[in-house]
């Protein structure tokens, strides 16, 4: 269950990232690709501190994506659609770098 949410906390992120302004877009699609790598270095490790570090990040996700609610939560149509690209063009780029 806790995975599920960690994953459902991504998923929103980057819908909510797809729809924000180009410098913006940029710093917060490799925040949100940040989040990601670390969730996918943490994913099937059982040990106490693994558990503790995805327990803290699903946090700073949670806030993140609220964060972006807030910000970007607004934008629609041709503009979202173009940053919906762009954003996951980004991410795509940043987790190639994940290692």
């Amino acid at each position: 269950m806790r995975k599920f949410k960690i994953v459902a906390a991504i998923v929103m992120a980057m819908g909510l990232l797809q729809s924000c302004s180009s410098d913006s877009l940029e710093a917060d699609a490799k925040k949100v690709a940040h989040y990601q790598c670390e969730m996918q270095k943490l994913y099937g490790k059982e040990d106490e501190k693994s558990k503790a570090e995805m327990e803290k990040l699903q946090k700073d996700m949670e806030a993140f994506t609220a964060k972006l609610e807030k910000k970007y939560g607004d934008k629609k149509g041709a503009e979202k659609d173009s940053m919906d690209a762009r954003a996951e063009r980004i991410i795509n780029a940043e987790m190639e770098k994940c290692k």
